[in-house]
């Protein structure tokens, strides 16, 4: 079936759009990215059971290029980068409001190993992090009751809980308010990929 003058027209504004030469377009791979910040009062009611008194659900991010470029090398089989392991992983929390940029690289050039200033980079809560189901993959960590306290305002996944060697995959911004000392926090970031 030969395409009408108009829908010519539609794919070449799409493929303008999409920076692709592809008219058709029967199929798109698509992340959709979850970042759940979960709040108890004390570590007794987050060891009981107790559900937290706060979760908020902030969806989106923008994907870093550094950690983009490993993915697509660690698919293509050029290397074994990987954002899994509960002692190696991080997830990363800081106080820094700086624009979401590709670019990034990681979220404050102090960051270490322990409990900066502003800048937390969590081990995974268990050795079962990142889990997957389906086509969803969940990293978890927690902010104990003497850690990352400073206003929670952007959230990385990272490969390590150095700056000098970990590798950024994803960031997002996004103000969520500023834990005190006594809390517990937890963050999960969830990837589907369809």
């Amino acid at each position: 079936m030969e395409k009408t003058e108009l829908e010519k027209l539609i794919g070449k504004l799409e493929a303008r759009k999409y920076g692709t030469a592809v008219v058709d377009r029967p199929g798109r791979l698509t992340l959709k990215t979850k970042f759940i910040i979960s709040k108890w009062a004390s570590p007794e009611d987050h060891q009981s059971g107790l559900p937290p008194y706060d979760v908020a659900v902030v969806d989106g991010n923008i994907g870093l290029n550094l950690g983009i470029q490993c993915a697509l090398d660690t698919i293509g089989g050029y290397t074994a980068t990987t954002w899994s392991g509960a002692t190696t992983t991080a997830l990363v929390v800081g106080d820094l409001t700086t624009a979401e940029s590709a670019t990034a690289t990681e979220c404050k050039t102090s960051l270490a190993a322990t409990d900066g200033t502003g800048c937390l980079a969590m081990c995974l809560d268990a050795s079962t992090y990142p889990t997957r189901a389906t086509q969803t993959l969940t990293w978890q960590a927690s902010a104990s009751a003497t850690s990352g306290n400073f206003a929670w305002n952007n959230f990385i996944v990272t490969t390590a809980r150095s700056a000098v060697t970990g590798i950024p995959l994803i960031r997002k911004l996004s103000q969520q308010g500023t834990k005190v000392s006594g809390q517990v926090w937890q963050l999960s970031v969830a990837v589907t990929m369809s």
